[in-house]
């Protein structure tokens, strides 16, 4: 016989003795262990076949009895090292006169090579060869119904490109797709990344082309118009089928066993019809039960009636009836509003129902609402929001996300700004880093597991885990290197679990970064639990930030978005290297290139195999000028910038037009914020106060300022979004809130991203506003409590941001200072911070939270103001009484008490100590209390 393959596909293999192969992995250097050897038949995991493994040859031996349970179509050997597989070969089975001799392959890893199995052509294997042959006819009748199921398949318009092995991607299927209607039969299984994301593609079924994307057709086949015959339907169909003439009115008929219809297809039209051929009066009053006996009419005459039979009710309403032409009739129910009885409905429905205490306005809340059309400030109301340039100063700065037909304002920076119209392009990454392989590592972390140790001392041990195991480890932002548990690594790196030891494969960039960087992808593979292709980015999003500890978080690019690759002049652009779509350069100057006419303002962009431009329409605004600019719907398809580029932030007030529409509500509740929900455990009292069946999820990021918040919500939603159901509540803002505009318009931009991510459908929230601490100055006469009392007089950035809620988001706000505020006034006794004053007073006069409910020490035995003292140091402790007090004006923290307690002097920090948080006690006990009542109020 000659030495080729007797059958690729499908053929047994029938050797009878061993078969020793050695694999010689002569350019891959040391062999990583622990090494297996797995034996797969029939696409499923066989045995492990023992090995030896010298230097770099792996020795192994396949026996009788594997070799006589593979089926050569769909065998194979995996080789893995560290469990990850570096050597793949299918078995092939030859036939050979010759004896056969061990193999031995010399390949390069990782690769895909060839087993060959030979055997003998003597008499004594003739059966099994017989054997084989007939199984090949098998074979042959296989293809020729593979066939007949290609030519059914091809009959509704699509082109047949042949069998693909999705085990390896052969014939090479990628993003890039042929005309709609290509398609391949799937001849080996397996998983392949061909659409966007890792896809497992069974054998027989059929991938297609939509002309964008590879879709899977798991039909096996599409039966053709008119293909099913009588003969190809099972006996007991067939049997249903009823006999029909050439000139019969029907397409299909069944019948009983009198041939009486049972229902039937129309040629005319289509149409389905029954009819009971009932003997005239056959059914009489007493066939009928009692209720349809209450229910006939009693003198019914159809004599003139369309109706040859008339059920009704005793309001003479039709229920069903069988009309002269035989088609059946059933009136509409008609139901009186509120008339149907709990006693009506089914278990399904009264199980699901809340109680009386929960029932809440589905069709229309007017607690909650979601952004509609604007109508000329009619009931739509003017939007005070701003916005901020970017630190890098050749980007333009979007607008806030709100929608709006328009946005105005005053160039109030002090500078010249230019604003564009970017029509909403989303730009994803702001700036390019440079490229990232994540392969570059020895191993790669394929199963995200959280995060590592706390910056910059406390690491635990090293967490239990499998290969592939990997955790994000903490680092500084500023940059630099850290050393725990022995290994050294920057912020962004990850922390790998090898199955053995721990590597750390490293992270883009160099440890610092701003949210919107970006690195190319250079090569395919995985990182912190994400898989990243050739082509796409990795973008820094934010830091997830807890005090000092701050963990780098990444997300993959989305098809679509666009990236910054720095700017473009047309005099020297030229074609740049190996440019990606998505690819943006803004426009530095004037010019022509690429037959474009180019402006400042425009942004040059890829898609696919092609450039385009975006025009920006650039107009400047100096400094001190007014503007007004039409919007896509949106504000932030207005961009602006510095004329002069300058890397200095500056502000500017924008105004825009806003509605709100009313949605449907859900139960369960989701709280994000800094550390205000986390502080004192207000967020452990609200879930406590709320009634069992609310879920009250609560997460909190100390330290985070609002951009980290948002950041984390981001990467919650990108990561597997399952809070689209619930209601969200926000308090953020108080770690980068200060009476800056720019501070004030960068929480207000974050407020703005939270709404936009909350879904057009169900946009339920809460916001909570800004906390004012409890600072002090002197005005020589009194203590001032500036951020309080700004609050309360309407003049500084906390009360715009409550009138910014107020105006965009009614009845969907929280104000903590009303809350505090309202119970300080409920306090009679003596405020020694406002000496003649109750607590109440101060706050009903003044505006003053009382000290009670901040994190602030509580002092006793404070029984004469002495005023005020402004003098560095401490009275002499030979002046004043016991329980003699002074509030510093002045050479210190100005609200500081200094108390004389067992005849010594001595201050206390009770002006500056925690004037941000809530107290663990009254305060968050009062806060929990006041959002729960809202709660239970507006019944979200």
């Amino acid at each position: 016989m000659s030495n080729q393959p007797a059958k690729l596909w499908s053929s047994p293999i029938f050797r009878e003795n061993p078969f020793p192969v050695e694999i010689d992995f002569e350019s891959a250097g040391s062999i990583t262990t622990p090494v297996t050897v797995e034996l797969w038949s029939n696409e499923a995991f066989f045995e492990i076949i023992p090995c030896t493994v010298v230097d770099d040859k792996i020795s192994f031996v396949i026996t009788v009895p594997q070799l006589r349970a593979v089926n050569a179509r769909k065998s194979a050997v995996y080789i893995k090292e560290a469990g990850i597989t570096t050597y793949y070969g299918p078995v092939i089975v030859t036939l050979d006169g010759a004896v056969s001799q061990p193999q031995t392959f010399t390949i390069t890893a990782p690769s895909a090579g060839t087993i060959r199995v030979t055997t003998y052509s003597d008499a004594a294997t003739k059966a099994v060869i017989d054997e084989a042959l007939a199984q090949i006819a098998d074979n042959l009748q296989e293809i020729e119904d593979i066939k007949q199921q290609i030519i059914e398949y091809g009959e509704s318009g699509r082109t047949y490109l042949g069998i693909w092995d999705a085990s390896v991607n052969v014939p090479a299927l990628s993003t890039a797709v042929p005309v709609a209607g290509s398609y391949y039969k799937i001849g080996v299984p397996g998983t392949q990344n061909i659409t966007g994301a890792p896809k497992f593609y069974p054998e027989g079924a059929f991938v297609i082309s939509n002309g964008t994307v590879w879709q899977l057709d798991e039909t096996g086949s599409i039966v053709a118009d008119g293909s099913v015959t009588v003969a190809k339907l099972e006996s007991k169909l067939q049997a249903l089928n009823g006999t029909l003439p050439d000139n019969s009115e029907y397409v299909w008929v069944v019948l009983d066993s009198e041939d009486k219809k049972l229902f039937a297809v129309r040629k005319s039209d289509g149409g389905i019809e029954g009819v009971f051929d009932l003997q005239t009066g056959a059914v009489t009053s007493d066939k009928l039960a009692d209720d349809i006996k209450g229910a006939v009419g009693e003198a019914f005459d159809n004599t003139n009636s369309e109706f040859i039979l008339l059920v009704v009710d005793p309001d003479d309403k039709k229920i069903y009836g069988v009309k002269k032409s035989g088609a059946f009739y059933i009136a509409k129910p008609d139901f009186a509003p509120e008339s149907i009885p709990t006693y009506a409905l089914k278990a399904e429905v009264t199980d699901n129902l809340w109680s009386d205490a929960r029932i809440r306005v589905n069709e229309s809340n007017s607690f909650d609402r979601a952004p509609g059309e604007a109508d000329g400030l009619i009931r739509a109301n003017r939007v005070s929001t701003g916005s901020n340039s970017e630190t890098l100063g050749y980007r333009f700065a979007e607008l806030p996300r709100f929608n709006t037909p328009y946005v105005f304002g005053e160039n109030t920076s002090g500078t010249d700004l230019e604003f564009i119209d970017n029509k909403r392009m989303v730009i994803e990454g702001r700036r390019y880093r440079g490229d990232f392989d994540p392969t570059a590592s020895a191993y790669q972390g394929s199963n995200y597991r959280g995060t590592y140790g706390i910056y910059p001392s406390s690491y635990p041990a090293l967490p239990a885990g499998v290969a592939g195991d990997c955790w994000i480890i903490m680092g500084n932002t500023a940059g630099g290197n850290t050393t725990a548990q022995g290994h050294t690594f920057k912020n962004g790196d990850s922390l790998v679990n090898t199955g053995v030891v721990y590597v750390i494969q490293s992270g883009p960039g160099d440890g610092t970064f701003q949210p919107g960087d970006f690195w190319n992808i250079t090569a395919s593979g995985w990182f912190c639990g994400k898989y990243y292709k050739v082509g796409e980015r990795i973008i820094f999003n934010t830091y997830e930030v807890h005090g000092t500890a701050n963990h780098a978080q990444y997300l993959p690019s989305k098809p679509g978005q666009f990236f910054l690759m720095g700017e473009c002049d047309p005099a020297t652009f030229g074609t740049p290297a190996s440019p990606k779509e998505g690819d943006v350069y803004p426009v530095l100057a004037a010019g022509s290139w690429n037959s474009f006419a180019l402006e400042i303002g425009d942004h040059v962009f890829r898609v696919g195999s092609s450039w385009g431009v975006n025009k920006g329409n650039r107009k400047v605004v100096a400094a001190g000028q007014a503007f007004f600019f039409e919007c896509h719907g949106n504000a932030s398809s207005i961009s602006f910038r510095r004329v002069d580029k300058s890397n200095t932030q500056v502000s500017i007030p924008v105004y825009g037009e806003a509605a709100m529409l009313r949605r449907k509500t859900s139960d369960l509740i989701n709280g994000r914020s800094d550390s205000m929900l986390e502080t004192g455990g207000t967020g452990n009292k609200v879930r406590a106060l709320l009634p069992t069946e609310r879920d009250f999820d609560t997460t909190a990021y100390g330290s985070g300022f609002p951009q980290h918040v948002f950041g984390m919500w981001k990467q919650e939603i990108r990561s597997g979004d399952i809070n689209g159901d619930r209601t969200l509540l926000i308090w953020t803002g108080r770690n980068g809130f200060s009476q800056t505009d720019a501070a004030m318009y960068n929480l207000q931009n974050q407020i703005f991203n939270f709404y936009s991510t909350l879904g057009t459908l169900q946009k339920r929230v809460w916001f909570m506003s800004v906390l004012p601490q409890r600072t002090f100055t002197f005005n020589g006469t009194r203590l001032v409590g500036d951020q309080m009392e700004g609050a309360f007089n309407g003049t500084d950035n906390h009360a715009k941001m409550e009138a910014f809620f107020s105006a965009l988001f009614p009845d969907q706000w929280i104000s903590p200072y009303k809350i505090l505020l309202d119970k300080s006034k409920l306090l009679t006794d003596p405020d020694p911070f406002n000496p003649g004053k109750t607590k109440g007073e101060s706050a009903t006069e003044l505006g003053w939270i009382a000290s009670d409910y901040y994190n602030l020490p509580v002092l006793t035995g404070l029984n004469n103001s002495l005023g005020y003292w402004s003098t560095a140091g401490l009275p002499s402790n030979g002046s004043g009484a016991n329980g003699d007090y002074y509030l510093r004006s002045g050479n210190g923290t100005i609200g500081n008490i200094i108390r004389k307690a067992s005849n010594v002097w001595a201050e206390f920090a009770t002006g500056n100590n925690d004037v941000t948080h809530p107290s663990s006690d009254l305060g968050s006990t009062a806060l929990s209390e006041g959002i729960v009542n809202i709660i239970n109020t507006q019944n979200k």
